[in-house]
């Protein structure tokens, strides 16, 4: 008859099972079985009933697989398997109205692939695939709702491609794929209602084109594509229209061609902004073009380095 079974088995390091116990009237399993860091398997329990996860099986690094758990009740699933990063695979467990998967499966190293589970009604998925290094693929899960994607799948370093998900209701993309540097492409996914953009794509490495995005809404661009080392083409045009000034190392340690850096600035200088902040470093040096743009920047108080060192 038990309704609460928060922390109860909490840091129990030395349990390596766990009987399965009637949980039928259970509703809050937090931290439950958190830092049982020594369990390697979990039994098939009733949780139809679970409305908290938080923490629940965080920190279980020797669980090796889990099993087909009922969610179906439950809105927030936050750092419930976060450091499970023994974990090869994970079941199509019900998440249909969870709202919130804030770090939800963060440092799961092990997790070569994800299932395409229900994510229809989450808004926050800020950190959620955190340095889930082994990921290899990832599903094209449902994304409408979600409003906060920030470091959601940072350090990915497994992904070659990423799917084109609906992102139209996103404010936050700060570091979201920040050093996936195995990313060779990316999609043009919606970024209409995004502000935040801080950090985006930094250290994603192996990205040689960037797409056309909607930049309209944007508030800052500090260090988005830093580090992306190959990225030689980027469109021209993306920045009409968009009233950043703090572009602060935005390009620096890239490989853009002179028609890339022409266009950004340009596009830049065409909103007539000031006191902004640009940076870029490797590749090509602007031309009369970008030069040209620069002077009328920085006569409107703009601060901009460029290669080259016009």
């Amino acid at each position: 008859s038990v309704s609460n079974l928060g922390y109860t088995w909490y840091a129990c390091i030395g349990l390596t099972s766990f009987p399965a116990i009637d949980t039928s009237s259970n509703i809050y399993f937090s931290g439950a079985w958190g830092n049982c860091n020594s369990l390697t398997s979990f039994p098939l329990i009733d949780t139809s009933r679970g409305t908290a996860f938080y923490q629940t099986w965080r920190d279980c690094v020797s669980l090796t697989s889990f099993p087909l758990l009922n969610m179906s009740n439950t809105t927030r699933l936050s750092s419930t398997w976060r450091n499970c990063n023994s974990l090869t695979s994970f079941p199509l467990i019900n998440t249909s109205v969870v709202k919130v998967f804030n770090n939800a499966w963060d440092t799961n190293r092990s997790l070569t692939s994800f299932p395409l589970i229900n994510t229809s009604s989450g808004e926050e998925f800020n950190s959620t695939w955190y340095d889930c290094i082994g990921l290899t693929s990832f599903p094209a899960i449902n994304t409408s709702s979600g409003t906060s994607f920030n470091q959601t799948w940072r350090n990915c370093t497994g992904l070659t491609s990423f799917p084109l998900i609906d992102t139209s209701s996103a404010t936050g993309l700060s570091s979201a794929w920040r050093s996936c540097s195995g990313l060779t492409s990316f999609p043009a996914i919606d970024t209409s209602n995004v502000t935040l953009f801080d950090y985006s794509w930094n250290g994603c490495s192996s990205l040689i084109s960037f797409p056309a995005i909607n930049t309209s809404n944007a508030t800052t661009f500090s260090q988005t594509w830093r580090f992306c080392n190959a990225l030689t083409n980027f469109p021209s045009n993306v920045f009409d229209n968009c009233l950043v000034t703090t572009f602060t190392e935005a390009f620096g340690s890239t490989n853009l061609t002179e028609a890339s850096i022409d266009g950004i600035l340009t596009s830049i200088n065409s909103n007539g902004t000031s006191n902004g902040i640009f940076g870029q470093g490797g590749g090509s040096a602007p031309s009369t073009t970008g030069e040209a743009a620069i002077t009328a920047m920085r006569s409107r108080g703009w601060t901009i380095t460029v290669t080259g060192g016009f």
